[in-house]
């Protein structure tokens, strides 16, 4: 019963923070419970949680630790540390990227089209000119806390329509980075995605993409050295074990 609370109200938030969702909505629970809903023993309860603490714009590093105490549960640490540091970065990037210019969701991503199955029966007869593939998707492979999409989105989702229309195929010129183009940071997109088989609308509003550049160190996508100073001090109320950053992050596939 406790575990189908926190399930009911983590999707209560992730539905404010723009996914749409035909589930009845629940009581928001306090943050206590929102932080303890990060161990729980079923993982797409942990998800939900942390999905709708990454989404609330109004948390603090401080509160966060003052909530979780001085010897959380190691996956709880985990959790909150990765809250903590999109939220900093949110921070800064709103501070020091708010100028006009073109948008981003904050994604890296690469468009692939999976082979179209054909019945062994039909082989034989089917067309030169029928397609092999199915409908190209952009294959989500990280999302960079700090900006839109981190709470929203996740590695592994496929996003097949922007605004309502489908990516185009590898073979032509537009994919889903220049499907971007038109659109401005402040702006708001729908995304179609599929999630585990599981369709989902998606909304958000647009960050601007030179901070892409400015946060992270392409193409690995490690931080600047200056935002790495600053998520260093931002993390000490937590007084945790560091986190160390990764060197082995996708090299090629581009941002959106």
């Amino acid at each position: 019963m406790i575990r189908r609370a926190h399930a009911l109200a983590a999707a209560y938030l992730l539905c404010g923070a723009g996914i749409a969702a035909t589930a009845a909505p629940a009581p928001p629970p306090s943050l206590a419970q929102r932080v303890d809903a990060l161990n729980d023993p079923d993982h797409a309860t942990r998800t939900n949680a942390t999905d709708a603490l990454l989404c609330d714009t109004t948390l603090t590093a401080s509160q966060l630790a003052r909530v979780a105490g001085p010897t959380p549960p190691p996956e709880t640490r985990m959790r909150l540390l990765h809250v903590v540091r999109h939220h900093s970065l949110r921070r800064l990037r709103e501070q020091y990227f708010a100028a006009p210019g073109p948008g981003s969701i904050g994604i890296v991503q690469t468009v692939l089209a999976d082979p179209r199955p054909v019945a062994p029966a039909n082989r034989q007869t089917r067309k030169a000119s029928s397609p092999t593939t199915a409908p190209p998707y952009a294959l989500v492979t990280r999302v960079l806390p700090g900006f839109p999409a981190c709470g929203r989105l996740h590695p592994h989702d496929r996003i097949i329509a922007l605004n309502g229309t489908p990516l185009a195929g590898p073979a032509r010129p537009a994919t889903f980075q220049t499907m971007l183009e038109p659109f401005a940071a402040g702006d708001t997109v729908a995304l179609t995605v599929l999630r585990d088989g599981t369709r989902l609308n998606i909304t958000l509003t647009l960050a601007n993409r030179a901070a892409l550049a400015g946060i992270y160190v392409p193409p690995s996508h490690t931080l600047h050295p200056r935002f790495a100073e600053h998520w260093a001090q931002e993390r000490k109320p937590f007084d945790w074990p560091a986190d160390a950053p990764t060197s082995s992050a996708p090299a090629s596939p581009p941002p959106g």
